[in-house]
């Protein structure tokens, strides 16, 4: 998962900060040298905003990335999202700044960004699909990843699963990981190459996720045909209408003190945007997002029709709640509908 920080980046780091910084750190007895495992990798500090209903704001936060050749930058597609400046500091301290999106993958949690000036270091080598790809179970692996936002620090463990279907599998590992190492590269540590991009963690099933290396280098390829688009081009208000692929929407009518809800589940951390539409422009509603059952993330009153963009921090299942106040009409109706917004259809 990516870190939020709000601002505070390079900020120096005590002795507690210093301890966060060794967790999950290895001996690699055995391994390539250090210079080679960092060589390929950026901590990435993002300046962008986040959306709550009626509310936007300014954020930043980190994550982690890797060249892919002299230009082009791999990182998770939620460390992307809504970035309006995306900087890259590797190990030698040179800064570099990705402010073109050429693909965005949001299904694999991948995003391939180009940097301002060509890097100094060579991209990484990926490892090629295994006719059995379970058999990458046990394989030791090794992650550089800005864990914290402390900088650039190494994380081993092994692979415990490979799931999902033909292209599309997820790689399930152990090593431990903090905020901040979303977008780093797992690499197979036998082989040096990398196997996979790590994007997120199940606590459920205490394990860590990542997209295989082989679904990297397909939007890769993509990425390679397409122009790019400037962040700040990218995510922008008028976009959010404009990309959103609405999930479906409900009629509801309803007499004061009545409610209506529509129930979704959301396949990753997302954007969504949730509209309501009441026949009569002079109505006035209250409504609310939750989370599960009971975890009210939001809420507010409004008159009219309203369009409410969301940035969802996590998967699972959301209910948009409509509610008709007391001391209203008789009747209010109207439709009420979400959907997820497909920032991807503006890269070409």
């Amino acid at each position: 998962m990516r870190r939020e920080i709000h601002f505070r980046f390079g900020t120096g780091a005590g002795p507690a900060l210093a301890a966060l910084a060794l967790l999950g750190a290895v001996a690699a007895s055995g391994c390539a040298s250090t210079p080679s495992w960092t060589e390929s990798t950026v901590a990435v500090e993002a300046e962008g905003i986040t959306m709550d209903g009626d509310k936007l704001a300014k954020a930043g936060w980190v994550g982690t990335g890797f060249w892919i050749d002299h230009r082009l930058l791999a990182t998770n597609a939620h460390v992307a999202t809504r970035a309006l400046r995306l900087v890259g500091v590797d190990d030698d301290g040179n800064k570099y700044h990705f402010d073109t999106i050429v693909a965005l993958d949001r299904a694999g949690d991948i995003a391939i960004l180009r940097a301002d000036r060509e890097g100094d270091k060579d991209g990484v080598t990926f490892i090629d699909r295994p006719d059995h790809p379970k058999d990458l179970r046990g394989h030791e692996i090794m992650m550089v990843g800005n864990s914290g936002g402390l900088g650039l620090g190494f994380f081993d463990g092994r692979v415990t699963n490979v799931l999902g279907d033909p292209g599309m599998e997820m790689i399930l590992h152990n090593a431990s990981v903090v905020g901040g190492s979303s977008g780093s590269a797992i690499y197979d540590k036998a082989e040096h190459k990398v196997m996979g991009i790590h994007h997120s963690g199940s606590p459920s099933l205490d394990t860590k996720i990542a997209t295989a290396a082989w679904r990297i280098q397909e939007i890769v390829a993509q990425a390679r045909k397409a122009q790019g688009v400037a962040l700040g081009d990218l995510f922008t208000l008028p976009n959010i209408g404009r990309f959103a692929n609405i999930w479906g929407q409900r009629e509801f009518c309803l007499a004061p003190g009545e409610s209506y809800k529509i129930s979704f589940n959301a396949p990753r951390a997302t954007d969504i945007l949730a509209y309501i539409k009441p026949a009569d422009a002079a109505a006035v509603l209250h409504t609310g997002l939750v989370r599960g059952t009971q975890e009210v993330i939001w809420k507010a009153a409004f008159k009219g029709e309203v369009y409410l963009p969301f940035s969802l921090s996590g998967s699972g299942p959301y209910e948009l709640v409509v509610v008709a106040p007391e001391g209203g009409p008789a009747k209010v109706c109207g439709v009420i509908g979400a959907g997820e917004i497909a920032w991807e259809k503006g890269i070409h």
